[in-house]
């Protein structure tokens, strides 16, 4: 008869760490990304002011194809998802 699985040591689970490898990727992965984006012109600032337009655009569409339901949903998301998330990374490191 086989033996039931012997329980793990409650130990706290922890994000994955992040190695130095990693990093070094990401950096790498920046700078042809940053070389790239400044070939064609792009700056920062420009960037970042790009993506504040796309979702302001988002939210006009939602709120011109459903009226002030588009309006709620995107302003509940607001405050819904970042708790949602917050508390989803509260459990994982709880386990």
């Amino acid at each position: 008869m086989p033996q039931p699985p012997v329980p793990r040591p409650n130990r706290r689970h922890r994000l994955p760490p992040i190695r130095l490898g990693k990093i070094v990727k990401l950096v790498l992965l920046c700078l042809v990304v940053g070389l790239v984006l400044s070939a064609i012109g792009v700056e920062p600032l420009e960037f970042w002011s790009w993506a504040g337009s796309v979702v302001s655009g988002i939210y006009d569409w939602l709120v011109s194809v459903f009226g002030k339901l588009g309006s709620y949903v995107v302003i509940g998301a607001a405050v819904v998802i970042p708790i949602w998330a917050a508390r989803r990374l509260y459990l994982h490191l709880r386990r």
